[in-house]
């Protein structure tokens, strides 16, 4: 019984993980062979008058994903097999042309070049220089062909989308979603996934240099917010308003409360007066809540910038205003709540979902206030920002990589504002 239970476990492990892997080489190098050709030839979805490679390694790709989504143990894994077959499915149902099917089927394939070195990494010798070279040609090329390129030439450009739906799924609201649905899907998995690539390199880095340290996490973010400043005045003076300076208020205050309570936080860390920064206590208490509310403050400000000429902009402001307040008085209340019990270890767990809610409904408002252009990279950013405290991928510095979103954040929010 034990013998048989160990042979099934090395089937899994073993000889069906090898199985997969020359599956997905051989569909990594079809897809090179593949994005060469139409590369050479200058192929675009306008001048396509006749089957490309392409169109030939879909089925295998669909066959591939079809299988391995019932053999994979990984989840992830399966979301993108589901999101590719629903990509597929959308073109085979609606028997889409040649030149419509390459539109997708070029930049979604040209991603599986990545691959390559994703699977070399199983069969080269750990611990070699090529074993290393082929570890920063994977991280160079997942970034350019899934993050870089697949924005730019998929999700960036609904040109896309609506061609294909013009001609397709006009009025078919649920076949239109399906392929959306699995495009932008595909695209936060591979975002999810460069998470976790940045994960494994950061760690890698932080044994040779000691960056990992409290201290220079909250030395960083007691600056690095500054620069919303510079950006947010940059922007607006394109388009001077009046009504700009209402969020100028916000980003500054904001930049002024941030500093404050990093800088005590790493003054102390600096100083050896504490050991490690866990929860806020009786020296910093005043600064977190003022930081918090500032937090708050931001959001309301940027709302009433964005919504200034809105017919509807009283209605809105009110909402925005009562929903801001309630998360500032539950903020107190977990903070009380604190101090009753300071052994209480989910503290930052509710901060962060009491202070996220606003900020989702602020989101909320402004994707539905700005022009497409602008609102689907803020989109992407926002749900960045959640995944990197979903996947830590800089351990204790994975704040400051929050902060630096909110650089972008801040930036997208500012371009919407002299839109609207």
């Amino acid at each position: 019984m034990l013998n048989s239970a160990f042979h099934s476990q090395y089937f899994r492990e073993n000889i069906l993980e090898n199985i997969q892997n020359i599956s997905l080489f051989i569909i990594a190098i079809s897809s090179l062979y593949s994005t060469i050709h139409c590369y050479s030839n200058n192929l675009t979805y306008d001048t396509i008058s006749e089957r490309t490679p392409f169109d030939v390694l879909i089925p295998f790709v669909g066959v591939h994903a079809a299988i391995d989504l019932f053999i994979s143990d990984k989840y992830d894994v399966k979301i993108h097999h589901i999101f590719i077959l629903g990509i597929i499915f959308y073109n085979k149902y609606c028997n889409a042309s040649p030149n419509h099917t390459f539109m997708l089927s070029y930049p979604l394939l040209k991603t599986e070049i990545s691959s390559i070195f994703y699977v070399l990494k199983y069969w080269l010798p750990t611990k070699s220089i090529i074993y290393n070279i082929n570890a920063i040609l994977f991280y160079i090329s997942f970034f350019k062909l899934r993050i870089f390129d697949f924005y730019y030439e998929v999700i960036y450009n609904n040109s896309k989308f609506e061609i294909i739906f013009e001609n397709y799924s006009q009025t078919n609201y649920l076949l239109s979603s399906i392929l959306l649905i699995s495009c932008y899907g595909l695209y936060l998995l591979n975002l999810y996934w460069f998470l976790i690539i940045n994960k494994i390199v950061y760690k890698e880095i932080a044994k040779v240099v000691n960056i990992n340290t409290e201290k220079i996490c909250h030395f960083i973010c007691s600056y690095i917010h500054w620069i919303n400043i510079p950006v947010a005045f940059y922007i607006y003076s394109y388009n001077p308003n009046e009504k700009n300076i209402i969020d100028m208020v916000g980003v500054t205050v904001l930049s002024i409360s941030s500093y404050i309570y990093h800088y005590d936080i790493f003054d102390r860390l600096y100083n050896k007066k504490i050991e490690e920064y866990i929860n806020p206590d009786k020296n910093n208490i005043v600064m977190f809540l003022n930081d918090t509310i500032c937090i708050n403050l931001r959001g309301f400000l940027i709302i009433v910038t964005n919504y200034y000429y809105n017919p509807h902009f009283s209605v809105i402001i009110a909402t925005s205003g009562l929903v801001h307040l309630a998360s500032i008085y539950h903020n107190i209340l977990n903070i009380l709540e604190l101090f009753i019990d300071n052994t209480k270890i989910n503290f930052l767990n509710n901060h962060n979902i009491i202070t996220g809610m606003p900020i989702v409904y602020d989101v909320s408002l402004l994707l539905m206030n700005s022009p497409i252009e602008i609102a689907i990279p803020f989109l992407f950013v926002n749900i960045m920002m959640i995944l990197i405290f979903v996947v830590e991928p800089f351990y204790k510095l994975t704040h400051v990589g929050f902060h630096i979103l909110l650089i972008a954040q801040n930036y997208y929010a500012c371009l919407s504002n002299i839109r609207t």
